[in-house]
């Protein structure tokens, strides 16, 4: 049986924003306290307009373990579908994932890695997720086929390590987000087969812990 591994939770060494931030050594002037203290509160004063003003936003979290505890995803609806409003904020979020598989390394992204502000903390929870390596975004995906030959596939979420018994070979029926057409898309190798398996069990809450 081969082995394959999967990480939704590796962050890109040279990405500042997403590791925890060492400051260069400070003086102990009290003038320097007093100007980042300003600074911050004019920053947060024009992010806090900024989110009042503009509506909905995508603001990225790494993985965390407060994500098992959340509801299963929720899969859009044919009235939804044919909505061009609803097409627009699904490709945006499409394409704030695509930014954030280019700013960490991860593998997956999900939906629920996203909060609509730092504010109100309230979570996208879409059945969408994207394969960070090819870019392909999906909705609504449901696994049609499983091969009979399995691989192992040694799973990462938030630090927590599982090992799971896949299909070597996976279909699945999706809603292509960039597109915005149904497909059904067939994994193209090994280690795909167990990151899209990882994924709609994530999205569905179904990855036990």
């Amino acid at each position: 049986m081969k082995k394959c591994t999967c990480c939704s939770s590796c962050k890109k060494k040279s990405d500042g924003y997403l590791q925890n931030l060492k400051g260069s050594k400070l003086t102990n002037s009290k003038y320097h306290y007093v100007m980042v203290a300003v600074v911050f509160a004019v920053v947060s004063f024009f992010f806090v307009k900024d989110v009042a003003e503009d509506g909905e936003k995508f603001v990225y979290y790494t993985p965390n373990t407060q994500h098992f505890n959340r509801p299963p995803a929720t899969f859009l609806t044919s009235l939804e579908f044919d909505q061009e409003d609803i097409q627009e904020k699904k490709q945006n979020m499409a394409w704030h994932m695509d930014y954030s598989c280019e700013a960490t390394s991860n593998d997956v992204i999900f939906s629920f890695q996203y909060v609509r502000s730092e504010i109100t903390n309230h979570t996208y929870n879409d059945h969408i997720f994207m394969l960070c390596k090819t870019h392909r975004a999906f909705g609504n995906a449901e696994i049609v086929y499983e091969s009979d030959e399995k691989i192992l596939c040694t799973e990462e979420y938030a630090g927590v390590l599982l090992k799971k018994k896949r299909s070597m070979n996976v279909t699945i029926k999706a809603v292509d987000i960039h597109q915005w057409k149904p497909i059904e898309y067939k994994t193209q190798n090994e280690l795909e087969s167990c990151q899209v398996s990882h994924a709609v069990e994530m999205l569905n809450n179904k990855w036990k812990v």
